[in-house]
């Protein structure tokens, strides 16, 4: 059943449900008394970006959905080779589309 709310239209991966909220960037810890549980884990930096990213690294979802980087994580070196803001948004392969989703240039 759908509320109404701008939340109900999210990707499923910023939706909540009742056992987790997963958030991009947000690393969730889980206690253990073991030891042998914990794992190192890579940086995020490290991982390979899927999706569609603008120089500043606001995330394109559709036509009506942007998820803009946090202040502090604007003009990374990661988005060095993407189009500026207001001119596109590229993926990982050099693909780029414009503000709209439309496909401008195929790699």
């Amino acid at each position: 059943m759908s509320s109404g709310y701008a939340t109900d239209v999210q990707p499923v991966m910023l939706r909540r449900n009742s056992t987790q909220t997963t958030v991009p960037g947000l690393h969730h810890h889980h206690s253990s008394s073991s030891s042998s549980s914990r794992h190192a884990t890579s940086s995020r930096s490290d991982m390979p970006l899927k999706g569609w990213f603008n120089r500043r690294g606001d995330q394109f979802i559709d036509k009506n959905t942007v998820i803009c980087q946090p202040m502090d994580r604007q003009f990374s070196s990661r988005f060095k080779g993407y189009p500026e803001v207001g001119q596109g948004y590229g993926d990982s392969n050099g693909n780029i589309i414009d503000v709209q989703g439309r496909l401008i240039k195929r790699i």
